[in-house]
């Protein structure tokens, strides 16, 4: 089975860090994926889950309904 290695250095242990991007304010953030040893970045993730941005749309949408219910009763 193939192992991931760091293209720069060889390494196989990589470390994710959370970054914010540089520019126009942003609610994303970004996990750098780098070498444990020379630091390479060699990938990113986005952080944002969408399953859990549902989530929080979920919870927002059954709070605008219970609001409804008792401005209705």
């Amino acid at each position: 089975m193939a192992s991931a290695a760091c293209p720069k250095c060889g390494h196989e242990f990589f470390e994710m860090r959370e970054y914010e991007p540089i520019g126009p304010p942003s609610r994303y953030e970004i996990m750098f994926v780098f070498c444990a040893k020379c630091g390479a970045t060699v990938g990113t993730v986005d952080c944002s889950n969408v399953g859990s941005i549902v989530n929080e749309i979920r919870e927002k949408l059954e709070d605008i309904e219970h609001k409804i219910d008792y401005l209705i009763k």
